[in-house]
């Protein structure tokens, strides 16, 4: 059968899911073997028939067929006894190490040890480990990177704090994937080729003697995505894998979230952080000819492009334990986890999620209070045989810190079972400064819409809710439920939500120094100040509404991105605008803000209107996930409501409505296309993109 070799009973590491993928039992592709045949619909290499036999015990046949049968049978031998001779790699670059200072003590470096794979290509890497001779468990991490030995002080690399890690009694193998760095080849961003020679350097770990022959994943953002794929091909030796801000699927985290292209993606980050310093590396520059964006020109949905880089579908196939970490504040901008989550329930080993936020300025893959507290056990139980009574399997499956409240909660499954969705209404008050309230049920009646002139720009409407009379959890989902029009042919919106948190400053205190303040015990003025706190936020292009319904859950659309799903002017659409997954509180005394606006990729007309329905007829509502703490009356989904249509049914996310045109709205929107750009606050703390 596929992946064995024929007689021997043993599983060699072939994965039928990566086409091409064939080892002998060294772990070394056949590659020099150019007879091929063919195994239940797989090509594989031609192997040794029988086990390793004298040529005196095997049976001689007669005649020219049977001559040319031992011909190409001892061809076979010699080629694959050959390959099995490989192992020692004569022509990889040996590791030479020599001993390096740090501020933890003396470990072992070699630099640019050069690995060649099955095609010939050479991947450089860098291997730390402990100053003794012993071996040592091995963490391995591979990104699109120059890696230099300045990494040892660096604390913003993803690869993690590499010299901490090996004080702590592991070795640390870095790899610069192909056609990056040192390494030979072609960069094809998390391509095929990549994800197999992730199998090929973890065999040739297993080889070297400072390795006991136990490899785990380690790294965030474009580490942990390699993490997964490693994963999914389950190379021998491979214990588990740690992702921290990673994904499964880099279409919809990374370079289109929403159906948008994202420009921090593509540009902030692969551009600045992945091609300019390899162009300008000190050691040896290396132009990188991959082009992020004419990738996604080219492939603008998800097809077998972007499914070749995904880990999403062939999540089944990780047989390793897995500990997914994940930064509230990273990833704000898409997304983030969810696909993590997604998958994280479909895995047959053991597995756990921690979300949680940095203490301080260090990022949590750098932060060695927290990966000694939540990362080491990890580590620590899977290279010590996997005990069942261990620190780490007697921790709970999820962990989570709620944001606004600082504090850490415990469950068995992500969402917690104690949440209702419940629906708050915008009602646009002021069209002249495009602001409206946010109430927790619709008025009797409601009557609405909003227009939005895009030869303006980027319109905003903000929607504030009156003051919580007490402290309001959600944890899990949040969702947009949108009902819009254009006199164009797509439309594309961000909903952003906030938590506007009031105070009061004493007037003398922002006015005057300290030295020319009030006599003390005299009253001084005061006004009323607020700062918004960003919560979660998502987009969507409305050509890309469609969901994958084998997917989503009611309140969490997952988008098929398979097609352009085309929209005619002026018809009105129900569009569910999915939000990152967010656990926070809202202090009473405190408001919400829901921020609605306009956003272009450039794939849009910057000319024509758009329009944002919220009546009982359109109801355009936010869905928080409420912990619940506090009495609330249960709402019915769009599709039950009495006020909604039969249209409202189609959970593609269109809605007909036939006839229905904004220019023949009522009057009452008149106005409503006013631009006020003052409207929108920034957020008190920075936005991270994953990769970053």
């Amino acid at each position: 059968m596929p992946g064995q070799h024929l007689g021997s009973g043993v599983n060699n590491g072939y994965n039928p899911a990566i086409p091409g993928f064939s080892m002998n039992n060294s772990g070394i592709y056949l590659k020099r073997i150019k007879v091929r045949t063919q195994i239940s619909g797989y090509p594989v290499c031609c192997q040794r028939p029988f086990p390793a036999v004298s040529r005196a015990a095997r049976p001689v046949p007669a005649g020219w067929p049977a001559a040319l049968l031992i011909l190409f049978s001892l061809f076979c031998h010699q080629a694959v006894t050959a390959a099995d001779n490989e192992s020692a790699r004569p022509e990889d670059t040996p590791p030479v190490f020599v001993p390096v200072a740090t501020s933890l003590g003396t470990l072992q470096m070699a630099q640019d040890v050069s690995i060649s794979m099955r095609d010939e290509t050479r991947i450089a890497l860098d291997i730390y480990r402990p100053d003794d001779n012993a071996s040592h468990p091995v963490l391995y991490a591979a990104g699109p990177f120059p890696h230099t030995r300045a990494i040892l002080n660096d604390e913003s690399t993803q690869a993690g704090p590499v010299s901490w890690y090996v004080s702590q009694g592991y070795t640390v193998v870095i790899a610069s994937v192909r056609g990056t760095g040192l390494s030979t080849g072609e960069y094809g961003f998390l391509s095929r080729q990549e994800q197999q020679d992730h199998y090929e350097i973890v065999q040739w770990i297993n080889q070297q003697p400072w390795s006991n022959g136990l490899v785990a994943g380690t790294g965030a953002g474009y580490y942990a995505a390699a993490q997964w794929q490693l994963a999914i091909q389950n190379p021998p030796g491979l214990t588990c894998i740690a992702p921290i801000n990673g994904t499964l699927d880099p279409y919809r985290e990374w370079v289109a979230p929403g159906g948008l292209a994202n420009d921090k993606f593509m540009g902030s980050w692969y551009e600045n952080q992945v091609r300019l310093p390899n162009a300008f590396a000190a050691d040896t520059p290396h132009l990188i000819s991959y082009d992020m964006r004419l990738a996604w020109l080219m492939h603008p949905y998800y097809d077998e492009y972007w499914r070749e880089r995904s880990s999403r579908e062939n999540t089944g196939l990780v047989s390793v334990p897995v500990f997914a970490i994940h930064d509230w504040t990273q990833g704000r901008d898409s997304a983030g986890f969810t696909t993590t989550l997604n998958s994280l329930g479909r895995l047959n080993v053991v597995n756990k999620q921690m979300f949680s936020t940095p203490a301080g300025e260090t990022p949590l893959y750098q932060d060695t209070g927290f990966l000694a507290r939540e990362l080491l056990p990890f580590y620590d139980w899977c290279f010590n045989g996997k005990p069942t009574a261990s620190l780490y399997i007697e921790r709970p499956r999820v962990q989570y810190r709620v944001r606004g409240q600082n504090s850490i909660k415990r469950e068995s499954n992500w969402p917690p079972g104690n949440i209702t969705h419940q629906d708050w209404y915008p009602v646009m008050t002021d069209a002249s400064t495009m602001a409206g309230s946010l109430a927790d049920s619709q008025q009797a009646g409601a009557s609405g819409f909003t227009n939005l002139d895009r030869t303006r720009g980027s319109s905003v409407i903000k929607f504030v809710s009156a003051p919580l009379e007490q402290d309001m959890e959600i944890t899990g989902p949040a969702m947009m439920e949108l009902y819009a029009a254009t006199t164009g042919n797509d439309m594309a919106f961000e909903v952003t939500l906030k938590e506007q948190i009031p105070f009061k400053v004493p007037a003398s205190a922002l006015l005057l120094p300290d030295l020319f303040e009030d006599e003390p015990g005299q009253s001084v003025s005061a006004f009323d100040a607020s700062t918004d706190i960003l919560v979660t936020r998502g987009k969507l292009k409305a050509s890309a509404r469609q969901r994958d319904d084998t997917r989503s859950t009611e309140y969490l659309p997952v988008y098929a991105f398979t097609e352009k799903q085309a929209l005619s002017p002026g018809q009105v659409y129900r569009l569910d605008i999915a939000m990152r997954q967010t656990a926070y509180r809202f202090s009473q005394g405190s408001r919400i803000v829901l921020e609605i606006n306009q956003v272009n990729d450039g794939s849009l007309a910057m000319t024509g209107r758009d329009t944002i329905y919220h009546n009982t007829r359109y109801p355009t509502r936010l869905w928080l996930p409420e912990v619940q703490t506090r009495q609330v009356s249960p709402r019915m989904p769009a599709e039950e409501q009495p006020t909604s249509t039969g249209a409202g049914n189609n959970r593609s996310g269109l809605f007909f409505e036939p006839g229905s045109d904004p220019d023949n709205a009522p009057d009452e929107g008149a106005g409503n296309d006013q631009l006020n750009e003052n409207t929108r606050d920034e957020d008190d703390s920075p936005v991270f993109f994953v990769p970053f």
